[in-house]
């Protein structure tokens, strides 16, 4: 359905946009003043002259030609818009009548001056690429009185006939923004919709339209030329400036400044019986120091960090870093020293941090990834800054990643990874390997990988299946017990096992979740049975009962009778959340039921069974202040002496967060009360203490890059059991946010050149056969441009930018010529390199038409003749094309040179007989679009 959809796109903007044929001279008019049009709507009105005078050959009474004949000729009035920029003001002229005079402007479109550029020699068969030269016109020049433009206050349309025939409506005015009509004495008028804009009087000649109100309405003007209706449309006001998209090309041209970012982090820790006893547990400062920026070589980061405790100052992290990188053969490279993590994660090689040196980089067109690596495990220390802190550690990786990917859908990645040192650990082999494949389809995915530490093996293969509201995953994982990555224990370590994910949304609100994993652990083994499998299972199931409320049920299962220590635990539950609104208000309520179920074989102590209850409510209060509480029962009951217990604990406070009135100064403040009781169960369910904490946040932001913050946490805790602590405790912090952008740049310095030529072959390559074109105007963004010369060249020397946009003058395309490469391509520049950018012209060669059935007997195709589907037509070199239901017929990019068109009497139907030779010779060149086509008739 999706490619029948594509097909008859396709062939609706084919039909739409093929002109139509010329069947007779009145049709030839038509088709000649279709063309006019065009011109005339792009601006080209020397080229829609000309069309419009061949339509008025072919035929003298056709009223459109003459129509756009006059609206051009009324278009040589030069209209200057009044900018009295060199010009002093008038002085004589009367007070009032001169704030008139300030908001004159054009009242109709300007016209464009023809472009002056150098002469070219003609390159056969296409001209140069210059404009055709105008043809001469008398020109009327309408002389008005010049206004400085900072006295300009608005502009002005005058009531006249012909400068109103041209007058493109409904008028856009902007909200707030004014326009002046002039007539000869306007004696009243007419809004139909007020309030969309307000009219006031400006003299017995003038009134003053402003936009009040977005929307849409008619004014009807009375002066001595009679009623005048004018369409206004008020819209939003237009920003002033450089577009969004002038903003963008600017800002992607030029490299990004250089930005030093700084923040500094101070904690503190206190715990004591009292306040007057509270001693400190830790105490530090970080600072963080950050420099990014772009140069000619790629993106720059860097950034360090030092940490100071009570005692010691350490220079912890350090790291130097290319993204983006541009050298030489090397593109979008990525090269990192000091302290970095590789990015390779699999089943040989975990996560870690190195302190050296890494290279990722792609190759053969972005088919290739390759990663090299080199460094000191655990970052190590960096100077001697720390007396008596640990030794380097003598323990080192390397490594090489390759990812390959020669089709979209398919991913292979290979790693293998050396370790070496005193400091390591002698457990682990100095080589590993890993080696995995992806393949994607449509709904299905699959991973199959293996690693090898050069004794042990570990294998894993994953696979995805995706419908539409629902997903499944399958993992199936092996890993031999005494198998290490390249670092220590790996994920899932000595695991044997299969693990399955399930989510549904089998209605719009009923969704599902479910995870059961199957597995055995070879490292801690049950000590009866070895072979005993674990199982993991837990079920989601959420029902949205409507916009406020929602109900959930659930199911874990953790049965891990497979280990040393082995238990069992279950816990159903069920949930309902209900939101109540008054107003703007929400008011938010949860309720939760669990049933807990805890079996454990190897310390039956702490078997017990439990229902526990959770209720909650949160509201607004005013403002940004909250309320909340929470309330928590246990009915507990200990399985080995069967005590019973009823721990429960209520927990309430209030907090707030915001802005402090119209300030920088934003707050955070919240204040707790919880309270347990009956927590001396043996299984502790509660934590046994009961507390009051207070917490108060205040920050200063004057900016968005800039932020200095304070906090303070006071709690204070009464022992409600016997091994919990009476105590108190404060945590203190501050610090500060700073990133400055330095307004230096590192720009890339290169040159782009570039040919424009005949691309007979369409490939957008040039061959040796395709000659140049002269005389294109090629442009460097907004402001700076070339004219290629007799061999189509031109340059771009010194281009100072990191991304700069090449763009071919699109006026200058021949008729029945089009571009095989984009208008507008974007460059990369390397620093101190030559970039190049071809453009190539390609002719709209074709052969077409029609094959019909003449019913009206004249030889021409007419409103009543029908079209014949499914006749074969072919050229000299064997390529066919069959008729549509239309009768319509292509031959596209058909090379130059004559040509031999051969209707194939086999495929017309039996009843037709053609009245035209089945033979036509057509001789082509370039640009040329032939018609030819086929009446039939049906034999009696």
């Amino acid at each position: 359905m999706k490619r029948l959809f594509v097909i008859l796109l396709i062939f609706i903007f084919l039909f739409l946009n093929m002109p139509f044929p010329v069947y007779s001279y009145t049709l030839a008019s038509a088709f000649l003043c279709e063309l006019g049009i065009k011109y005339y709507n792009r601006g080209d009105y020397q080229a829609a002259l000309h069309e419009f005078n061949k339509a008025l050959l072919a035929n003298p009474n056709n009223p459109v030609a003459r129509e756009y004949l006059n609206k051009i000729k009324q278009r040589e009035f030069e209209i200057r818009r009044k900018t009295r920029s060199r010009a002093p003001a008038a002085p004589t002229l009367p007070k009032k009548r001169a704030v008139i005079e300030k908001a004159k402007v054009p009242s109709v479109p300007f016209i464009r001056p023809s472009p002056v550029t150098r002469p070219a020699p003609e390159i056969s068969p296409i001209p140069s690429m210059g404009p055709a030269p105008a043809v001469p016109m008398p020109r009327r020049v309408i002389e008005e009185e010049v206004v400085p433009a900072a006295e300009l206050a608005y502009a002005v349309l005058r009531l006249d006939k012909e400068a109103l025939a041209l007058l493109k409506q409904p008028i856009e005015i902007e909200l707030k923004k004014s326009l002046l009509i002039e007539g000869s004495n306007i004696q009243r008028f007419l809004v139909t919709s007020p309030g969309v804009i307000t009219i006031e009087r400006e003299g017995p000649d003038a009134v003053l339209i402003t936009g009040s109100k977005l929307g849409y309405t008619y004014l009807h003007l009375w002066d001595q030329s009679g009623r005048n209706t004018l369409e206004f449309l008020t819209v939003p006001p237009k920003p002033k400036g450089p577009t969004l998209q002038e903003k963008m090309l600017l800002e992607e041209e030029l490299a990004g400044t250089f930005k030093l970012g700084y923040s500094l982090n101070w904690n503190s820790y206190e715990s004591g019986r009292r306040i007057d006893e509270l001693e400190r547990g830790t105490y530090g400062y970080t600072h963080w120091l950050r420099i990014d920026g772009q140069t000619p070589y790629g993106g720059l980061e860097s950034s360090f960090s030092v940490r100071s405790l009570r005692t010691t100052t350490d220079l912890t992290y350090v790291t130097l870093g290319l993204t983006g990188g541009r050298f030489g053969p090397f593109k979008n490279f990525t090269l990192r020293g000091f302290d970095y993590s590789p990015a390779i994660s699999n089943l040989t090689f975990s996560p870690t941090s190195l302190r050296g040196a890494m290279f990722d980089s792609p190759a053969f067109n972005k088919k290739l990834n390759y990663i090299v690596f080199w460094g000191r495990e655990g970052g190590g220390r960096f100077g001697d800054l720390s007396p008596g802190l640990a030794k380097i550690k003598s323990s080192f990786l390397s490594g090489l990643n390759l990812n390959y990917a020669p089709f979209s859908n398919l991913n292979c990645n290979f790693t293998v990874a050396h370790g070496w040192g005193r400091a390591r650990p002698e457990d682990l082999n100095r080589y590993n390997y890993d080696l995995h494949s992806t393949w994607n389809f449509r709904n299905l995915g699959l991973r199959y990988e293996i690693a090898h530490d050069s004794e042990e093996f570990a294998q894993l293969f994953t696979s995805r299946f995706s419908f539409p509201n629902l997903n499944l995953n399958l993992e199936l994982r092996d890993s031999d017990k005494e198998f290490k990555t390249a670092t220590g224990w790996g994920w899932r370590a000595g695991e044997l096992g299969v693990l399955l994910n399930l989510s549904a949304r089998p209605f719009n609100n009923i969704s599902l979740s479910s995870r059961l994993d199957v597995y055995r652990d070879r490292i801690s083994p049950s000590l009866e049975d070895e072979d005993r499998w674990n199982q993991n299972f837990n079920l989601n199931l959420n029902y949205k009962l409507s916009r406020l409320t929602s109900l959930g049920g659930y199911y874990l299962l953790q049965n891990h009778l497979g280990e040393v220590n082995q238990y069992r635990y279950q816990s159903p539950g069920l949930r309902l959340t209900r939101s109540f609104e008054f107003g703007k208000k929400r008011v938010s309520t949860y309720f939760n039921y669990r049933h807990q179920i805890n079996q454990n074989y190897s310390s039956p102590s702490l078997n017990y069974t439990n229902d526990k209850v959770k209720v909650g409510l949160r509201m607004p209060l005013i403002g940004g202040l909250n309320y909340y509480i929470n309330k928590e029962y246990n009915w507990l009951k200990e399985e080995l002496n069967e005590n019973n217990f009823r721990p429960h604990a209520m927990e309430t406070g209030l907090d707030w967060s915001g802005r402090i009135l119209e300030t920088p100064f934003y707050g955070n403040v919240r204040f707790i009360y919880r309270d347990e009781e009956d927590t001396n169960s043996s299984p502790s369910i509660l934590s046994g203490e009961d507390y009051i904490e207070g917490y108060a946040e205040l920050s200063f932001r004057p900016k968005p890059d800039v932020e200095l913050y304070s906090s303070g946490r006071i709690r204070n805790i009464w022992a409600e059991e016997a091994s919990a602590t009476k105590r108190i405790e404060a945590d203190l912090r501050a610090g500060m946010r700073y990133l400055w952008d330095t307004g230096l740049r590192w720009d890339i310095v290169g040159n782009i050149e570039g040919c424009v030529f005949k691309d007979y072959n369409g490939d957008g390559l040039r061959d040796r056969n395709e000659p140049p074109i002269e005389g294109a105007k090629i442009w460097l963004g907004k402001d700076r441009y070339e004219i290629t010369d007799v061999f189509g060249y031109y340059k771009f020397t010194k281009v100072r930018a990191k991304k700069a946009y090449v763009t071919i003058d699109p006026t200058i395309i021949p008729p029945g010529f089009m571009l095989t490469v984009p208008a507008r391509q974007e460059v990369l520049l390397s620093h101190g390199q030559t970039s190049r950018i071809n453009f190539g012209f390609n002719s709209r060669t074709e052969i077409y038409g029609r094959v019909f059935e003449d019913v009206d007997k004249d030889g021409i195709l007419g409103d009543k003749d029908k079209g014949v589907a499914n006749v074969t037509l072919m050229l000299e070199d064997g390529r066919q094309v069959i008729t549509d239901t239309s009768g319509r017929y292509f031959f596209r990019n058909v090379p130059i040179g004559r040509h031999t068109l051969t209707l194939e009497l086999e495929s017309l139907p039996s009843q037709y007989m053609p009245t035209v030779p089945i033979f036509e010779d057509i001789e082509l060149s370039e640009g040329v679009s032939y018609r030819y086509d086929i009446p039939v008739r049906k034999i009696k």
